[in-house]
């Protein structure tokens, strides 16, 4: 699948304790939807990926699967890196068993020299 269109780096809506709002997810992704977004990418550096945890993450990427039922073509990409290996493959795993149609990772930020070949 070629990933084309308009796709919304992605706010994450949080409830006043600061923790992920999962009913507002659906109706948000929604929104977008309706106004010709194409998909969206949850947990990147707009929606402050890394300041929840695993468990937090995986809640929010399920709650989001609910926008496929009004639209089924909606494209789903999900910010899965972390400064753990182990937790980013975890992560990226995690999305593609529930049918995310991509996963972006960030390069380790702690390399600061290393080359294009290195990230690869």
């Amino acid at each position: 699948m070629k990933i084309k269109g308009v796709y919304a780096a992605s706010i994450t809506p949080l409830k006043k304790d600061f923790s992920p709002d999962l009913g507002s997810l659906p109706g948000y992704l929604d929104f977008l939807a309706r106004r010709g977004c194409h998909g969206a990418l949850l947990l990147g550096t707009t929606g402050e990926g890394p300041s929840f945890s695993t468990k937090q993450r995986t809640e929010i990427f399920k709650a989001a699967l609910e926008v496929r039922q009004e639209w089924p073509e909606f494209r789903l990409l999900a910010g899965t890196g972390t400064p753990s290996l182990d937790e980013t493959e975890g992560l990226t795993k995690a999305v593609f068993d529930l049918g995310f149609d991509g996963a972006v990772t960030l390069p380790p930020y702690y390399f600061r020299a290393s080359e294009e070949d290195g990230l690869f």
